[in-house]
């Protein structure tokens, strides 16, 4: 069975946020015992339990309890691409498709 894997624009968001919040990419990257962050990547994606322990990190090194929660209520439109977007400047879902 294949591992489970997310894109890596997932994992682009959280050290984004992070960095947003002051939080170093060294300092998670150290926290996950790696140099660089192309070294979550497999075949231009990353593993879903890697992409969790970021969120673990996150919570740690930020002190917030809902991290992930507050994450997602963040628009990012340079990670989540055009539905961010749409969602940003947007009044309502129909509105941004006429």
């Amino acid at each position: 069975m294949p591992i489970p894997t997310v894109s890596t624009a997932f994992m682009e968001a959280v050290f984004e946020y992070l960095a947003d919040r002051g939080v170093d990419e060294a300092l998670v990257l150290r926290e996950l015992g790696l140099v660089d962050k192309q070294q979550l990547v497999i075949n231009t994606r990353i593993a879903l339990r890697d992409y969790e322990r970021l969120f673990e990190i996150g919570q740690a090194l930020t002190g917030d309890k809902y991290f992930g929660l507050n994450m997602g209520t963040s628009p990012m439109p340079r990670t989540w691409g055009l539905v961010s977007h749409l969602a940003m400047w947007w009044g309502t879902p129909r509105s941004a498709c006429v």
